[in-house]
């Protein structure tokens, strides 16, 4: 059996119950919702689908963090989490109060704590990471663009913190062995290929600096070179 035996549960399945057999009116705004959530087995079939208000929605999600243990309970925190900060235009979802909100935060941070991804699961992270890039237009890479200069101008000067010797979270760490990710595997022949080009040499137009890759000449020079934007005093 998927859920626990407590009163989560029976709440749960009380809610559910209701819904199956209410008739709202067709005004009331409700969401749609896998009784036996996707991601622990569930299907789209019409027996595990139900109609809730988003109240009802919020209020099922919460209960299923409690329903279950071990990664199952990780995978519902993570789904309850991503209805507290997610919305559209055609979900307004449910707003809560500061108070559950940051009851709820501090117990979804101690559920999701040192959970595991899966190969697949990264991998579709990395898609959507790959499709968002892709599709950002010309004036919100610009808008970024300005926005880290403007951060790295306004924070010139101030003092960072030491990050060297015993204050560096790596220090005395060794990466070697089974402590390093990558052991065990090795790169494949189109990778080892790609490290062995070496990298085409560029030269900043403004300050003259040669740089390797193509991605540094535009980051750090040209157009976002330091001696246009005045961070340095050049001497003729």
């Amino acid at each position: 059996m998927i859920f626990n035996d407590s009163k989560y549960t029976r709440w749960y399945n009380q809610i559910i119950e209701q819904a199956k057999v209410r008739i709202l009116p067709r005004d009331v705004y409700t969401e749609k919702h896998h009784i036996v959530p996707q991601s622990l087995g569930g299907n789209n079939s019409k027996v595990n689908l139900v109609r809730l208000t988003a109240r009802e929605h919020f209020v099922c999600h919460w209960l299923l963090t409690k329903m279950v243990t071990g990664v199952n309970q990780k995978k519902m925190a993570y789904a309850c989490k991503r209805m507290m900060h997610s919305k559209n235009s055609s979900q307004p979802r449910y707003q809560i109060t500061s108070r559950i909100y940051e009851n709820l935060k501090i117990q979804l941070n101690v559920m999701l704590k040192n959970r595991q991804f899966s190969e697949s699961w990264k991998e579709k992270l990395k898609q959507a990471a790959r499709k968002r890039a892709d599709n950002e237009s010309i004036d919100a890479k610009e808008i970024r663009r300005k926005t880290m200069i403007s951060v790295n101008k306004s924070r010139k000067g101030e003092k960072r913190l030491a990050t060297t010797g015993d204050k560096n979270h790596m220090f005395g760490v060794r990466l070697t062995g089974e402590s390093n990710h990558f052991f065990g595997k090795k790169h494949t022949e189109e990778t080892l290929a790609k490290l062995k080009v070496p990298k085409p040499k560029f030269q900043c137009q403004h300050c003259k600096t040669v740089v390797g890759g193509q991605s540094n000449l535009i980051r750090w020079h040209n157009d976002n070179c330091k001696l246009i934007l005045g961070e340095l005093k050049f001497h003729a």
